[in-house]
């Protein structure tokens, strides 16, 4: 039978240090980039939830893969499942919606379990201070129906505006930065390499910061006036929002 904590359990010493580190800053807000867990298991979302009771601060959080991965029975033991694009075929035709909110699609019910738990995963935009936060799920390397509309919406606002999501936008200089310092990496799963487009036609000059996860180590990607911070594993990083607009820095 499948362990459902065993994996994820080996977090917890991290993630208490990474919460005394962010606790002690006193944020008005925290945004996490996703991988809440090793696998979706009802086990492994109860305990990630009381995980994030430790943070002092409200939570948001856009999905990651690892929150729709799965294992298997294999020998004695478990694996992953290794194309996790796979579990979620077919993909009903649905022009009028996205498959992900076809119902009894497992895409859409592993949303319903995480919501049912109070975390919503669906594209949002908050508020603070003044400042825009988006909140785009890619978590499949790819974006929801309508991504591309929503977003504009952060072109006609005119405010400062951050987005906040998984897995990196599809860019050159993305592109160029991840395969010079990990040439190993599949670009087809590292970057949003279904969602063709997406940065040139609706990301671009709307956003001055991009925040994503997904890798393992960090990177700080310039682009034309926007900067990608990848924060790789356990990375944290504080935004300052004041009059001088957005000051970020690293934590711990």
């Amino acid at each position: 039978m499948v362990q459902a904590r065993q994996m994820y359990a080996m977090a917890r010493p991290n993630f208490r240090e990474l919460a005394d580190t962010i606790n002690a800053s006193s944020p008005d807000l925290i945004v996490i980039l996703g991988d809440m867990v090793d696998w979706h298991s009802p086990e492994n979302v109860d305990y990630a939830l009381e995980m994030m009771a430790e943070l002092k601060a409200p939570w948001h959080a856009v999905p990651g893969n690892h929150e729709f991965s799965q294992v298997e029975q294999a020998g004695e033991g478990w694996r992953f499942v290794d194309d996790y694009q796979a579990l979620y075929a077919p993909r009903p035709a649905t022009p009028a919606a996205d498959w992900r909110s076809v119902p009894g699609h497992a895409y859409a019910t592993i949303q319903a379990i995480w919501s049912a738990h109070g975390v919503a995963f669906h594209n949002r935009t908050i508020t603070c201070d003044g400042v825009s936060l988006w909140l785009m799920d890619s978590a499949l390397s790819e974006v929801p129906l309508g991504t591309g509309e929503w977003l504009d919406g952060a072109g006609r606002q005119g405010a400062t505006n951050l987005l906040f999501t998984h897995v990196p936008p599809d860019t050159p200089e993305n592109r160029t930065a991840i395969f010079t310092r990990e040439p190993y990496r599949d670009m087809n799963k590292y970057v949003q390499s279904k969602a063709p487009g997406l940065y040139a036609g609706h990301i671009q000059n709307r956003f001055s910061h991009v925040f994503t996860g997904h890798l393992h180590v960090p990177y700080v990607i310039p682009h034309d006036r926007m900067t990608c911070h990848i924060l790789g594993q356990h990375g944290t990083t504080l935004v300052d929002i004041g009059a001088k607009g957005c000051e970020i820095s690293r934590l711990g």
